[in-house]
């Protein structure tokens, strides 16, 4: 094929990306762990507030946030596959930054979860639309209360170090954590009130 002089063949140019495009493409990825430890940090916290709510001795209260309580927890357990895949990506994309806060505020959890396994082993009762139930122990809801506060401090500390860019892999650890350690404090519940 021959060629005039001056003549291009565009399927041969090549292109380079602009700077700010390979910029963009790079914070794609941080709007992603963005969103995903705002649920994994947010819904762990709501739950628990009506958790504790729903525990309340005035009744029509307790129901009524009983079943927000239910739906928030139904949401969030569908959602944990979906986390578990980030939080492989953001290990990967991260490292120790993303993967050492997540695990520890993981491993604080799990004493939390034991007591709760054991609080509802010991007292935990329901009545399946028959029969009653004796009254809470006092304390019964001590072991939630104290993880409440515990996923509202490290809620607290991430977002102090939010705004620092060099710790932002470190914040989105501790978020994975807090829904993490949730996750197996609401497992530790279902199987001591099965058990």
């Amino acid at each position: 094929m021959t060629r005039l002089v001056g003549e291009e063949n565009l399927g041969e140019k090549e292109l380079h990306p602009t700077e700010t495009s390979v910029i963009g493409a790079k914070n794609q990825g941080f709007f992603h762990y963005n969103i995903v430890s705002l649920w994994m940090a947010i819904v762990p916290i709501i739950g628990l507030v009506l958790w504790l709510a729903h525990s309340a001795n005035d009744a029509e209260f307790a129901n009524s946030t009983g079943d927000a309580a239910g739906f928030v927890l139904s949401g969030f357990m569908i959602s944990i596959p979906i986390a578990m895949i980030s939080a492989l990506f953001a290990i990967r994309a991260l490292g120790k930054r993303f993967l050492n806060p997540m695990i520890i505020s993981i491993l604080i959890a799990i004493p939390l979860a034991i007591w709760e396994y054991f609080n509802e082993l010991n007292n935990g009762c329901s009545d399946w639309g028959w029969g009653t139930c004796p009254p809470d122990p006092p304390g019964y809801d001590l072991p939630r209360t104290i993880m409440l506060i515990y996923l509202i401090i490290l809620g607290v500390y991430a977002l102090s170090k939010y705004d620092n860019k060099e710790d932002q892999a470190r914040t989105y650890g501790i978020a994975y954590g807090m829904g993490f350690g949730y996750l197996i404090y609401v497992l530790a519940w279902f199987y001591g009130w099965f058990g």
